[in-house]
């Protein structure tokens, strides 16, 4: 579904059962807002430097 119509925002927790949300983010196309979710604040500039959203 999503390969039919690319999501344009997509919400990502960083610790996930197989795969962090930092090794599908790099496969989420450019020009889809990321919002990573945690609990985990030593994550955050993480993050932020693999382009997910600010706003």
């Amino acid at each position: 579904m999503a390969r039919l119509s690319p999501p344009t925002v997509v919400f990502l927790d960083i610790r996930m059962p197989g795969a962090s949300g930092f090794d599908l983010v790099e496969k989420i196309p450019s020009g889809t807002r990321v919002v990573f979710v945690t609990a985990y604040s030593e994550y955050a500039l993480r993050a932020f430097e693999a382009n997910a959203s600010t706003t």
